[in-house]
């Protein structure tokens, strides 16, 4: 897995207490040199279900060298983070805490606060953070578009594996997206918007990518399918912090000044 080098970061551990039993955990990370007076940036990464944030250093990595500052967050009840590991609606509030917390920091640039999620991360931005005001753009990585669509794309054999590990994993995927009241349209979204996925996922199949595509109503500059990759983005990781810099850039005029 790739890791943060501190000599070309700064890096600091950080926990925000939700409730007297309920703590979030997480990385701070900046650019070295960069003065916390200045309006930077930011990009706030949420992992995937029984992951954690070192998961997304990649992205942080090429984030932060790009002059973005960045936040990992542990969702609740994984790594360091306390609390239940399935409860959607804990991380909902959770996810609302953080931003509020981090977009009232000096260094933060109002309007260029971007929300980065992959797989259960997918989900909550494209549900939970697309309702926080401050949330200026979204990026789904992997992102289902409901729990129907999600085992439509699969055989036989692969539904019986993913039901042997939501009993294993103790994740029920029904009941977790259920609880979101998911249903994507282009009257749903509220900010500008960026959908990647791979043609080869074997977590959470293409259709979903190409329903949310036709949901949102996205102009082609707004969504990439990669051929391959599967859903860690294996060999495919470059490919797509590239395709996230150059929407971020180009298209959104979130060109950051190194």
């Amino acid at each position: 897995m790739m890791k943060l080098h501190r000599e070309s970061k700064k890096i600091t551990p950080f926990t925000i207490e939700i409730s007297p039993n309920d703590r979030i955990t997480g990385f701070e990370v900046l650019p070295n040199g960069s003065q916390l007076t200045n309006a930077l940036p930011i990009a706030i990464l949420l992992h995937g279900y029984r992951s954690k944030a070192r998961r997304l250093a990649y992205a942080a990595r090429s984030l932060v060298n790009h002059g973005y500052a960045v936040i990992m967050v542990n969702l609740r009840g994984h790594s360091r983070s306390e609390g239940n590991r399935s409860d959607v609606h804990g991380m909902q509030n959770d996810l609302k805490h953080l931003v509020q917390y981090f977009q009232l920091k000096k260094y933060v640039d109002q309007s260029r606060i971007i929300l980065i999620g992959w797989s259960l991360g997918a989900l909550l931005a494209l549900t939970t953070g697309n309702q926080i005001p401050h949330i200026t753009h979204l990026i789904a990585l992997g992102a289902i578009s409901s729990p129907a669509d999600f085992f439509n794309g699969f055989n036989p054999l692969q539904r019986k594996i993913w039901k042997l590990r939501s009993k294993l994993g103790g994740m029920d995927i029904f009941s977790m997206t259920g609880l979101l009241r998911y249903n994507p349209s282009s009257q749903f979204i509220r900010k500008k918007l960026l959908l990647i996925h791979s043609k080869d996922d074997q977590i959470v199949a293409v259709n979903n990518f190409w329903t949310n595509v036709a949901a949102f109503g996205l102009e082609k500059k707004d969504y990439f399918l990669l051929a391959r990759g599967g859903h860690n983005y294996i060999l495919a990781k470059n490919q797509v912090m590239n395709r996230i810099l150059n929407w971020l850039e180009n298209y959104c005029d979130l060109g950051s000044e190194r």
